[in-house]
């Protein structure tokens, strides 16, 4: 009986053992189909009607001859600020736009792949929202933003870590959000030729510890803080 249940045991940890290993791989081929949904709220910002987008419908390659999605691009947007591209779907730009690629400054690549372009205009890798056009962002196709996600253990006055249910508190670095009252992450949009560690730095500097209305002085003083924090920091 011994090596039936020694060969037991090697069966369960073989198992075991390329279960880990193809579990990556698994994510890796369905990330792709995971259904989004937080792009498919009934409400866009600004209370602009989206076309409803059930479950079934989302992913491109399931025909739906039926889908008419609302083209929005807000007004600001249209207005051809500095950092936002022209219509190309009005007016074509005399140097196209280079899209998946580092097109000059902008980076147009995507971290989900290469996207598909359709009339020369990008179609979103995670399928359809509701909604077609730019709505409240300036570039075509990927728009990168950084969002520093800054930790802590929370410790008792004498720095002992306080557990809940055995297990240590983990803190987080939140705002509140002026425009809608909602917390969230500090954080914003890459600009152009910038890079995603200057903008962190610069947007937790900003929200999180009201450097805009800091002395001269005082920013000295959160600039060397915040450099020293994000030392430690991972970016992913």
């Amino acid at each position: 009986t011994t090596p039936s249940y020694m060969s037991l045991i090697f069966t369960i940890l073989l198992i075991y053992m390329l279960s880990r290993i193809l579990q990556p791989l698994r994510m890796a081929s369905t990330s792709a189909s995971i259904i989004h949904y937080k792009a498919r709220t009934d409400e866009y910002q600004g209370g602009v009607k989206r076309f409803p987008v059930p479950d079934d419908k989302v992913f491109w390659n399931v025909s739906w001859s039926e889908y008419s999605p609302v083209d929005y691009t807000a007004p600001p947007v249209l207005k051809n600020p500095v950092w936002a591209d022209p219509d190309i779907r009005t007016s074509p730009p005399e140097n196209p736009l280079k899209f998946n690629e580092l097109d000059g400054k902008i980076n147009r690549r995507s971290f989900m792949g290469d996207y598909t372009i359709i009339d020369g205009v990008p179609q979103n890798p995670v399928g359809r929202t509701g909604m077609i056009g730019r709505g409240l962002l300036g570039k075509w196709g990927p728009n990168h933003a950084a969002d520093p996600i800054v930790t802590r253990w929370k410790r008792d006055k004498s720095g002992e870590k306080i557990l809940r249910d055995g297990k240590p508190v983990l803190e987080f670095v939140a705002v509140k959000r002026k425009d809608t009252g909602e917390w969230a992450l500090p954080g914003g949009m890459v600009e152009a030729g910038d890079t995603v560690s200057a903008t962190l730095k610069k947007e937790f500097g900003e929200e999180a510890m009201n450097s805009l209305e800091a002395t001269d002085e005082e920013k000295k003083q959160i600039k060397a803080k915040i450099d020293e924090m994000f030392k430690q920091g991972e970016q992913v």
